[in-house]
C-alpha cells in the first residue's frame, strides 16, 4: 500500500480518536463522565477507647467505618496484638465488632482495621492502643445498707449481710460489681454479728436474740424457721459455725455452744457448752472446734482447740496462747489462721491439736478485725484500713500484697467474704465494699 493511501486512513483513526475523548460536544444523547468510585473513609470510633487503660480481659472490639459510595460492600481485615505493627489475625470480616478472646492481664494491646470496598481499593484506619487491668486488687465501690454493715457471707449467687440495726440483708450478686438488694430479715433485736448458710438456712449470730435460723429458699422473702434463746443467761451470740445442722456458737461472755438445729429445727436444744467465757469466733475440722479467745477472765485464752467427738461433753485439746489478743480464726488443713486484735496474723500449726505450734505471723498496726482465705491469700478486715492481703503461699513468711482502704472516713473493715475474683468487705457506715482480684 502506497503512502498516499496510508496519510487519509491516519487522518481518520485520528478524527475517530479525538471524537472519542472530548465527546460529541452538546449533543443530547451523550452522557457525562461518571465520577470514578472511591475508597472506603478509615475507621474511627474505636472501641474501647484509644489509649483507653484498665479494660478487662473480655473486652469486645468495636468501630464504626462508611464508604463515599453507599451501594459499595465494605468488608475489613483486622490487626491485633501486643506488638507494633500489630498482626493480621482475621480478614473480609463483614461485621464492625469482633471478640478477640481472653486476653492477658497487664497487657498493652495495638489494633488496626483496614476497610475494604467491592471495587478494590481500601483504606488503612490509624493504629490504636488500650491496656487491660494490671493483676492486682481494685476497689469497685460500695452499695449503701439500712445501717452499719457487720458482716458479711457469699453462697452462690447471693451476699447475705448482717447489719447493726436492720437484721440481715440479702444482695443478688449475680453481677459482682453491682450488687442489688432482694431481700431482708429484720425482726432481730440485736446486731447480726455473723451469718452461716447452709442448704436453704441462714444461720444468724443475732447478739441478744442468740442464734436464729432463717429459711432463704426463696431469697426475696426469707422467714423465721427457729431461735436459740436460753435468756438466762443473757446470750451475746458473736460467731455461728454449722456442720451437718449442728450450729456452733461463739458467745461473747458465754463461751461455746453447740445447738441442735436438726431434730426441731423450730425448737434447736442445746447439746453441749465449753467455757464460761468469751469466744470471738469458732471453726470446726473434724473432731475438733477451734476457739479464737481473747483474754478476758480466763487463763486459756488465744486459740483453744477443743475436742468435740463427744459434742454433749467438749473437752480441752490444747492451745496456742502466744496471741495477745484472738479475734478471729480460719481453719484450712493443717493450718489455722488467726487474727490477732492488736498484731495481724498468726498462722499456727494444728496437725497435733496438743501440741499447736507458731508457723509464720505478719505484725502489723493494731486493730485486725475478720478474715478469710482463699487459695494463697488471706484477706484480713481491718478497723482503720479496711482490707490487708497477705500472701500466704509461703506459712512461714506471710507477706503484705496490698491494703485498701473504705471508700470514706466513716467506713470500717468489719468482716470479708471471697467468691471468685470479687471481694466483699461489710465496711461499717459505708455498706458492701467490692473488691475485684485479678490473678497473675
Amino acid at each position: 500500500m502506497s503512502r498516499q493511501n496510508l496519510l487519509p486512513r491516519a487522518i481518520m483513526l485520528l478524527a475517530i480518536l479525538a471524537f472519542a475523548f472530548w465527546g460529541c460536544g452538546d449533543d443530547e444523547t451523550t452522557k457525562p463522565e461518571v465520577p470514578g468510585n472511591q475508597p472506603p473513609n478509615a475507621s474511627a470510633n474505636p472501641s474501647p477507647a484509644n489509649l483507653a487503660v484498665n479494660q478487662e480481659n473480655n473486652v469486645q472490639l468495636g468501630w464504626d467505618c462508611t464508604d463515599p459510595d453507599t451501594a459499595d460492600t465494605i468488608t475489613f481485615d483486622l490487626y491485633f496484638g501486643h506488638s507494633l505493627p500489630p498482626p493480621l489475625i482475621d480478614s473480609d470480616l463483614t461485621s464492625m465488632t469482633y471478640d478477640p478472646g481472653q486476653l492477658e492481664w497487664g497487657w498493652d494491646y495495638w489494633w488496626q482495621v483496614v476497610a475494604k470496598d467491592n471495587h478494590g481499593h481500601s483504606t488503612d484506619g490509624p493504629v490504636w492502643k488500650f491496656a487491660t487491668r494490671a493483676p492486682g486488687f481494685y476497689s469497685l465501690g460500695s452499695v449503701s445498707t439500712p445501717s452499719k454493715a457487720l458482716s458479711v457471707t457469699v453462697s452462690g449467687t447471693y451476699a447475705y449481710v448482717g447489719t447493726q440495726t436492720s437484721g440481715m440483708v440479702i444482695y443478688d450478686i449475680s453481677d459482682p460489681a453491682n450488687p442489688d438488694s432482694v431481700g431482708s430479715y429484720h425482726n432481730t433485736g440485736g446486731h447480726v454479728y455473723d451469718i452461716f448458710v447452709a442448704g436453704n438456712n441462714a444461720y444468724l449470730a443475732a447478739y441478744t436474740d442468740g442464734l436464729l435460723i432463717i429459711d432463704v429458699s426463696n431469697p426475696t422473702n426469707p422467714t423465721k424457721v427457729g431461735e436459740y434463746n436460753p435468756g438466762t443467761p443473757t446470750p451475746f451470740s458473736k460467731y455461728v459455725y454449722v456442720v451437718s445442722d449442728t450450729a456452733f456458737v461463739a458467745d461473747e461472755l458465754n463461751g461455746m455452744w453447740i445447738i441442735d438445729a436438726k431434730t426441731n429445727p423450730s425448737n434447736p436444744g442445746l447439746i453441749g457448752s465449753f467455757a464460761d467465757t468469751t469466744v470471738r469466733a469458732v471453726q470446726v475440722s473434724g473432731d475438733y472446734a477451734f476457739l479464737a479467745v481473747p483474754p478476758v477472765n480466763t487463763p486459756d485464752s488465744g486459740l483453744v482447740i477443743v475436742d468435740i467427738s463427744d459434742p454433749t461433753s467438749p473437752s480441752l485439746a490444747g492451745k496456742y496462747q502466744v496471741i495477745e489478743y484472738a479475734y478471729d480464726v480460719y481453719v484450712v488443713g493443717n493450718y489455722a489462721y488467726v487474727s490477732d486484735y492488736y498484731h495481724g496474723l498468726k498462722i499456727v500449726n494444728i496437725s497435733n491439736p496438743s501440741a499447736p505450734s507458731l508457723v509464720g505471723y505478719y505484725d502489723s498496726f493494731w486493730k485486725f478485725a475478720r478474715l478469710t482465705v482463699s487459695g494463697d491469700y488471706a484477706l484480713m478486715s481491718h478497723y482503720d484500713y479496711g482490707l490487708y492481703v497477705l500472701d500466704i503461699s509461703t506459712p512461714a513468711i506471710p507477706t503484705l500484697v496490698d491494703t485498701l482502704d473504705t471508700p470514706t472516713a466513716g467506713g470500717h473493715g468489719q468482716d470479708v467474704s471471697m467468691s471468685g475474683d470479687y471481694i466483699y468487705v461489710a465496711a461499717d457506715a459505708d455498706g458492701l465494699q467490692v473488691i475485684r482480684y485479678i490473678p497473675q
